[in-house]
């Protein structure tokens, strides 16, 4: 990856966030996401919507930690990408506990639920 983000079609609060990023690269150097809001100017539930965009819009490598060091970074190395993944299951499985407790069931039933739902809205 280069220094500058990258010349793709990103609004200017996008913009702001990659380039902030691009100065912590990997979970080492992770920007917690209070820091990461008062450098780019928005608020930090702004700052959370911009980086799932980022994500899932344009292909952006962020990972995110909330165990110091807490906050976003660039995903640099395989490690990197392997403790975004384990942060994210950690949080796909408290929350389906808290979902089978809504539903009174099972947070296995509730994973093949959603598992379903994402096959159906793939096809």
């Amino acid at each position: 990856m280069t220094d500058r983000a990258p010349s793709i079609d990103l609004s200017p609060g996008e913009r702001r966030v990659l380039e902030t990023l691009q100065r912590h690269r990997g979970r080492a150097a992770a920007i917690h996401k209070e820091a990461l809001a008062a450098t780019v100017g928005l608020e930090v539930r702004q700052v959370r919507l911009v980086i799932v965009q980022l994500i899932e819009r344009h292909n952006q490598p962020i990972g995110s930690a909330s165990q110091s060091p807490a906050g976003y970074f660039l995903i640099e190395t395989a490690q990197d990408a392997e403790q975004a993944a384990q942060e994210l299951q950690a949080r796909i499985i408290q929350l389906a506990k808290r979902l089978a407790k809504l539903k009174r069931n099972t947070p296995a039933d509730c994973l093949d639920q959603l598992r379903m739902d994402l096959v159906t809205e793939a096809a």
